[in-house]
């Protein structure tokens, strides 16, 4: 079914699994109080208030567990669907469940550890569950839709930008490199370096001037790398640097000490130990093309 071939957000990046854990922990809780089931209504206050923040914490600590897990599995096979958060939840309940028992047969001694009371909490735990997770879906479909706009607000402003372009800069010439918000789009033949410092990145263009023109916005040093893949010229030269090498000049110095020279003169951009064999070779071809 398509419906189950859609492909669901919940474990992007931006979203905290500690907020998922809480909001899952904060069901529970609530259920637990005002239905108290399994004769908790009968319970010792002292009791219930051991037992029911434990219940808590189980919720808590199983949605950060998953989070962490389905996010190792997502590396791997890219796109997490609806049909793999289903199997993902059924998986998931057999221990959830056999964890409640155990901690319930602790603390209370009321309840038998068979498959009578294991079945008979499985039943309740996957209800709870189901709505937790109808919930949370709805929640994170809007968050999803919410992604797709601003996804196409930001094509929409790229392709504007494209049409009010001088006829002297190539289309092909222009990279957009998503921020932490949006994106920016830029004329590759213009950006001299990309220096990243805090959650910011400084983007250093040539301004026609033989001047540099700075532009700060919030963004990864690891994102605008994989977006300038197509660009073999732009290189990592140092942790915190991203160089354009067609604007680079010379390497001066050893792999110990050694900095770029750019074209205009007014930057020298450091060069770590690791990546200075790299980026000789890298710019002795682009000196050779």
């Amino acid at each position: 079914m398509n419906f189950f071939a859609a492909e669901y957000c919940k474990y992007d990046k931006k979203h905290l699994s500690w907020k998922d854990g809480l909001f899952s922990g904060m069901v529970i809780l609530l259920f637990f109080l005002l239905f108290q089931p399994f004769g908790f209504r009968d319970k010792e206050l002292g009791l219930k208030l051991f037992l029911f923040p434990g219940y808590f914490f189980i919720a808590f600590l199983n949605s950060i567990v998953s989070f962490y897990v389905i996010r190792k599995i997502i590396a791997k096979i890219q796109t997490w669907r609806l049909k793999h958060e289903l199997i993902s939840f059924l998986v998931n309940l057999v221990p959830l469940v056999f964890v409640v028992h155990l901690y319930t047969v602790w603390m209370a001694g009321d309840m038998p550890l068979n498959l009578y009371w294991y079945f008979k909490l499985f039943y309740h735990i996957a209800c709870l569950s189901l709505l937790i997770s109808l919930l949370e879906y709805f929640y994170y479909s809007n968050k999803s839709a919410d992604i797709q706009i601003e996804y196409l607000a930001s094509q929409i402003k790229r392709y504007t930008e494209i049409e009010a372009l001088p006829e002297n800069v190539q289309i092909d010439r222009l990279v957009s490199i998503a921020l932490e918000s949006g994106s920016i789009s830029l004329n590759t033949d213009n950006l001299f370096f990309i220096e990243s410092s805090g959650n910011y990145l400084e983007f250093n263009m040539d301004n026609g001037n033989e001047e540099i023109k700075k532009l700060k916005k919030r963004g990864r040093l690891h994102q605008a790398e994989s977006d300038l893949k197509g660009y073999p010229e732009f290189t990592r030269c140092h942790r915190a640097f991203i160089v354009n090498l067609k604007k680079a000049v010379q390497i001066e110095g050893n792999s110990k000490n050694a900095s770029l020279i750019l074209e205009n003169k007014l930057h020298e951009i450091p060069v770590s130990r690791a990546n200075f064999k790299v980026l000789k070779e890298k710019m002795e071809q682009i000196i050779a093309s």
